[in-house]
């Protein structure tokens, strides 16, 4: 189909395996009629989000996932506050889920502050921004421990009576 890009495994597959590249992406383009990355910007934007989203829910962020998912923010020309701007539902989601995989252990470690540092730059996030999003993210997941522990607490209270 022409003036649309076809999101498909093939397509998933270059990206996956880091074999996308700029020139790379522009023939994809280019055979789709697609001039312009802009015109298909939003599109971009969900599989970039849907990378990143992968990356977190794997629980362990590398370096080598951080730079490849900065890469392709490079290659879709994804611009400071286009993300922000567009999805700041869906970054609070990956960051929330970020967010419980580091209070497992209930502490933040010198290399998860790390990935907290990666994820604002790779979201283009100025500080009060993240700072925002990442306490409510917090505060939620403290209250649904509270919540968890009041629950296990009343069922203990209701039996020993």
């Amino acid at each position: 189909m022409k003036n649309k890009l076809t999101i498909d495994e093939k397509f998933v597959d270059l990206i996956t395996s880091g074999k996308m590249d700029k020139v790379l992406f522009l023939e994809i383009l280019h055979s789709c009629d697609i001039e312009n990355p802009d015109k298909i910007k939003e599109d971009l934007i969900d599989v970039f989000l849907s990378v990143v989203y992968n990356i977190v829910e794997d629980k362990k962020i590398t370096n080598e996932e951080i730079i490849q998912a900065k890469n392709l923010k490079t290659i879709f020309e994804i611009r400071e506050g286009d993300l922000y701007q567009s999805s700041k539902d869906i970054i609070q989601i990956i960051l929330c889920l970020q967010v419980s995989h580091f209070m497992v252990d209930g502490k933040l470690s010198d290399e998860e502050e790390i990935e907290n540092v990666n994820f604002q730059e790779l979201f283009d996030l100025g500080y009060d921004q993240y700072l925002e999003m990442y306490n409510k993210c917090f505060t939620n997941h403290v209250i649904k421990k509270a919540v968890k522990n009041i629950k296990i607490r009343n069922l203990f209270k209701n039996h020993l009576k």
